[in-house]
């Protein structure tokens, strides 16, 4: 009945690189179902449910009718917290501002169908930020903010790993490395988008 409802909250530093949480409220994204399918493999168990309800690693029986289950899975390991988050972001985005919510979002990628009905005008998005200068003295809260990142990186490390990530480490990570090497992309990725810039007549190369 929802979406991804992604979730995006940054928080500034001072010397340190700032806090950046970016994810999706279900267990993971549509793009890496849309990922598997195009490199013919199966999805992990605990991403995707089937047609019935049934829990399933192939990719295209979550699209064929199934759906992406909720932060956490299910009930024992916190599903029903993810639902509460993808619940709240919708009635942020789209209840809130008059937009379609839920299955009667329009779609924003090609090929995909139109929702059975509008409930509201459009996609809706919600953009919220805070001064801190009005609750305390911005250098210091930056201060503070190096010193949380300094220590949860200096926590002790889990067996066989080289220690904690501060969220956004990840993609700053791939980033340094998309900057020298460019953005790999699987075949069909690459062959949907020429097929898409032949029908809209807009360059690939």
């Amino acid at each position: 009945m929802f979406g991804t409802n992604p979730i995006a909250i940054g928080f500034p530093a001072g010397e340190e690189p700032p806090i950046v949480i970016d994810m999706a409220t279900s267990t993971v994204a549509y793009g890496k179902i849309e990922m598997a399918v195009r490199a013919g493999e199966r999805i992990p168990l605990g991403w995707a449910i089937d047609r019935d309800g049934r829990p399933t690693t192939d990719p295209r029986a979550m699209i064929d009718g199934g759906a992406l289950v909720p932060l956490g899975s299910d009930r024992e390991h916190g599903g029903h917290k993810g639902y509460g988050l993808a619940v709240a972001v919708d009635v942020l985005c789209a209840v809130l501002s008059g937009a379609n919510w839920g299955p009667f979002a329009p779609p924003f990628a090609m090929r995909q169908p139109d929702p059975p009905r509008w409930v509201g005008k459009g996609i809706g998005h919600f953009f919220g930020a805070m001064r801190v200068d009005a609750f305390r003295e911005t250098d210091e809260f930056k201060s503070h903010i190096d010193d949380l990142v300094r220590t949860l990186r200096a926590t002790r490390p889990a067996p066989g790993t080289s220690g904690p990530l501060i969220p956004g480490d990840p993609e700053r990570a791939a980033q340094a490395v998309r900057d020298v090497e460019g953005v790999p992309l699987l075949a069909a990725v690459l062959e949907d988008l020429r097929d898409i810039a032949r029908r809209t007549g807009v360059p690939l190369e």
